[in-house]
């Protein structure tokens, strides 16, 4: 039995070493800045800033004067002409005419519209970024966890291969008591079942983390390598931070989403003043060089160069309010924006608070775990010297191994539970800023 339990062992430390082997080691800092370069959700957002940089330009075309160049060409069956009675007929010579012109039109005022509307168009732009930034936090925070799921699916896997090891080591002397009438089968099958209850729980953790390096990959988004993360050392882990006073300073001043609105407030105005332009008249000014056949004496059949100016007036003085009413619904909006804004800062504030108590709670709980665990591992050494005197059972030597298990298990989920904490910190203080990493 034992022979069998050891290839089985062998297999399970075997099989993932063939696929680590396969991937690249990358830390978690590298996994995250590729996630937030890489990922297909970034390369769209990025086709999108690259159109919105497109349309600032656009809209600032509008600034400068639009140039047309016209051609026209007619022809009538019949001759055209005036007549007066009891006058001669006016007869014009040519049946055909010809135009061939260049006109230069410029806004000379559209009531700040074309201002407003290009200040906009950049306001936008900044609102695009400042969405790619929080979906780079979210893959960030995405990638990161499933880093730090990886790292605990391994961290049991050594939990467990240590507790086999004892089970494995109990079972051994368990049988040399049984071949000397010293202990009865039931003892070395409750110890052989605990041994198989183990590799199923290591198989389990082996496939869950194969499961997770699937997703992982999928957030960096690589089609040349496959990326494992690289172990962690978390005793070795920052355990100090600032106040919370600093991280809501921090948070109030750098957060994403906070920035989101107040651009969106920004782009409200715009619209605001945008709106407003209805208000005013609108005047355009044009110019306009000829080259014509006739020109303007239509009796002659002789070529005219000329030219013409002017100025083109529109005002819509009234439509019963209408435009008032727009007006008043874009200050209703930026009224709204307000009060969004004022409960963003409350929510932030809020998780600002809720995760510095939980780094808290989880640096305690580590505090209180590692002397658990200093305890129970004394306790186990004192459980088998007492089994090998025969002072306890061993069902008493399997339950105090299982219980250092748990605690062991329990100290390794607080640690990767603190540097969740520390992860959704950095991301609601804007620590990564914009870009990459």
């Amino acid at each position: 039995m034992i022979k069998s339990i050891t290839i089985s062992l062998m297999m399970l430390l075997v099989l993932p070493g063939l696929f680590a082997a396969e991937a690249i080691a990358i830390s978690m800092e590298e996994a995250m800045y590729k996630a937030a370069t890489q990922n297909l959700t970034i390369q769209q957002m990025n086709q999108k800033l690259e159109s919105m940089e497109l349309e600032k330009e656009i809209k600032n075309a509008s600034y400068y004067p639009t140039i047309l160049a016209n051609g026209s060409y007619s022809y009538n069956s019949k001759e055209a002409g005036l007549q007066f009675t009891p006058l001669p007929a006016l007869v014009m010579q040519s049946k055909e005419r010809y135009d061939a012109n260049v006109s230069i039109q410029q806004v000379l005022f559209a009531g700040f519209r074309v201002r407003e509307s290009y200040q906009m168009s950049q306001n936008q732009y900044l609102a695009q970024k400042n969405q790619m930034e929080s979906t780079r936090n979210q893959l960030r925070l995405g990638v990161g966890s499933l880093y730090l799921q990886i790292q605990a699916t391994r961290l049991s896997r050594d939990i467990l291969q240590q507790s086999r090891e004892r089970a494995l080591n109990q079972l051994m002397f368990e049988k040399q008591l049984l071949i000397a009438k010293q202990a009865v089968p039931f003892d070395t099958l409750e110890v052989s079942n605990r041994i198989f209850s183990i590799d199923t729980q290591i198989r389990r953790s082996q496939q869950s983390e194969d499961i997770l390096l699937l997703k992982f990959n999928n957030f960096i988004n690589d089609d040349t390598h496959t990326y494992a993360p690289t172990t962690l050392e978390l005793s070795r882990r920052p355990m100090a931070w600032g106040s919370m006073s600093i991280f809501m300073e921090l948070a109030r001043n750098k957060n994403i989403e906070i920035k989101q609105i107040s651009i969106q407030k920004k782009l409200q105005d715009n619209l605001i003043k945008i709106q407003k332009a209805a208000l005013y008249p609108q005047l355009v000014g044009s110019f306009t060089y000829h080259e014509a056949k006739p020109g303007t004496n239509s009796f002659s059949t002789e070529w005219m160069n000329y030219y013409n100016v002017g100025v083109g007036f529109q005002w819509e003085v009234w439509n019963w309010k209408a435009n008032y009413r727009k007006v008043e619904q874009q200050h209703i909006e930026r009224t709204r924006l307000d009060l969004q804004e004022k409960q963003a800062l409350q929510n932030l504030e809020q998780q600002v608070t809720e995760t510095y108590k939980n780094m808290e709670l989880s640096f305690d709980q580590i505090n209180l775990q590692n002397r658990l665990v200093e305890q129970e591992a004394e306790r186990y050494k004192m459980l088998q010297d007492r089994f090998r005197e025969n002072q306890v059972t061993a069902l008493d030597l399997s339950t105090g191994e299982k219980i250092l298990t748990e605690s062991q298990l329990n100290l390794q989920q607080q640690y990767i539970n603190l540097i969740t904490y520390q992860l959704q910190m950095d991301i609601l203080t804007g620590k990564f800023g914009t870009g990459g990493q």
